[in-house]
């Protein structure tokens, strides 16, 4: 069965006596099996009543938006009826329960498939310690609270049972910052009719149906979107005001990079290095959260040598930023430019593989501009290294488009690395330059 704008579905029916035949006593195979939600245990004809429904196919979206999936939870009584299996009531709370139903604790990848079928990246919540950037990390938060569970099955084994099955969940939405406060709940009710051969559990299963019902609410992602980019959108510490660079004049661009690799810096603390570069007289640098996420013991080794301790300015987890300061006379410093085109020119200096490659000079273009969680990305090809993290982009004039972020890992993959923007920098890190 099959129509434009949906999937198909496979089934295979067999055993038809005559033309009277029930629909649950000829399927020999249904793929997926969707059917109509009917309160089927006040209803004795669900068999006769039961109509298949299409499901829509997905949708391919450019950009993934990322969402965090919390643990399951039931809302209600642990003496609960779940159903019955070959006319045996069946009780949350019975010994042998979960080898029908499954434990929640323990839902697989299966429950996240249809989300990234809907375009959504999807994973499961954790909480881990000292995960202080969250660049990587989705912003909101979906957690299924199940209000009610039915089944009505036949069969010796799991694998073979048959018959309706039905859910009643509320997806509840909030944010990464407050994950306790709920901002909006969904409810969804699923149902689907269990064809011989299925080996999956049927709580599992069902919870897949859930949210294959819930991706294909038209209005969900939009939703979520919004909510991510008013996250983001608050997403800035408080206002500083730091003194404008003084503007550098170069007389080829030889002497631009020997300049320029002037302002660039090591940062060095307790669990690794990275790099930064000096954006104001005062002292101020520009650098990754990620470099400095210990937040202890921060040092700055200048290109002569010098090392100083930094002060931790100004931090943006959300957007892998931080503004350092260190009490040195009349530092080298950075404009920053706003703008850049696909196939601007480019060159990256930072610390990559080991400290004693400080201000090390690669060059590339502009690939393209990406969204990765929300947050807009300049993509390049210039390399990008461990170390090189908190360096300068810059343009063929000498000045900041970016700073280099984090660079695709993976088998065959080269030469595709990004970079925040400079405008999207100076906005979350709340900066505002004075003139003298």
């Amino acid at each position: 069965m099959f129509a434009s704008g949906y999937d198909t579905t496979y089934l295979e029916i067999g055993n038809l006596k005559n033309h009277n035949s029930i629909f649950s006593e000829s399927l020999l195979f249904c793929h997926p099996c969707k059917i109509n939600t009917i309160p089927f245990l006040e209803s004795k004809s669900i068999e006769s009543n039961a109509t298949l429904v299409l499901r829509k196919s997905s949708i391919e979206r450019e950009d993934l938006l990322m969402v965090a999936i919390d643990t399951p939870q039931y809302q209600l009584p642990a003496d609960a009826l779940f159903g019955s299996v070959n006319g045996t009531k069946k009780k949350r709370n019975d010994d042998d329960i979960s080898r029908t139903t499954g434990f929640l604790h323990n839902i697989d990848r299966q429950v996240l498939v249809e989300f990234e079928r809907a375009g959504i990246n999807a994973s499961f919540f954790e909480v881990k310690k000292n995960d202080n950037v969250l660049l990587y990390n989705p912003k909101i938060i979906l957690k299924p609270i199940i209000k009610q569970v039915n089944f009505k099955l036949k069969g010796k084994l799991l694998r073979d049972y048959t018959g309706p099955c039905e859910i009643k969940c509320d997806w509840q939405v909030s944010l990464i910052s407050a994950p306790k406060e709920v901002l909006a709940t969904i409810p969804i009710h699923s149902s689907f009719y269990r064809s011989p051969g299925n080996y999956e559990l049927i709580v599992h299963q069902l919870l897949w149906e859930s949210e294959r019902d819930l991706t294909e609410i038209d209005s969900l992602v939009p939703y979520l979107a919004r909510l991510e980019k008013q996250y983001l959108d608050l997403s800035k510490p408080a206002i500083i005001d730091i003194k404008q660079p003084i503007p550098l004049n170069y007389l080829n661009s030889k002497e631009m990079i020997k300049e320029a690799s002037k302002a660039v810096v090591i940062v060095e603390q307790t669990d690794g290095y990275g790099s930064g570069f000096f954006i104001s007289p005062e002292g101020y640098i520009v650098t990754n959260y990620h470099v400095v996420a210990s937040e202890k013991d921060i040092k700055v080794k200048l290109q002569n040598g010098e090392k100083l301790p930094a002060e931790l300015v100004q931090v943006n987890k959300d957007f892998d930023l931080a503004l350092l300061k260190v009490k040195t006379l009349n530092p080298v410093c950075l404009e920053f430019s706003l703008t850049s085109d696909i196939g601007d020119d480019m060159l990256a200096i930072g610390t990559p593989l080991g400290k004693n490659l400080g201000q090390t000079i690669t060059k590339g273009i502009v690939s393209g501009y990406r969204i990765f969680n929300g947050v807009k990305l300049i993509q390049t090809d210039v390399s990008i290294n461990e170390g090189s993290s908190g360096g300068p982009l810059l343009n063929d004039s000498g000045k900041v488009l970016g700073i280099a972020t984090m660079k695709a890992k993976g088998a065959g993959i080269e030469g595709i690395g990004f970079g925040i923007p400079s405008n999207i920098i100076l906005e979350k890190l709340n900066i505002r330059f004075q003139k003298d």
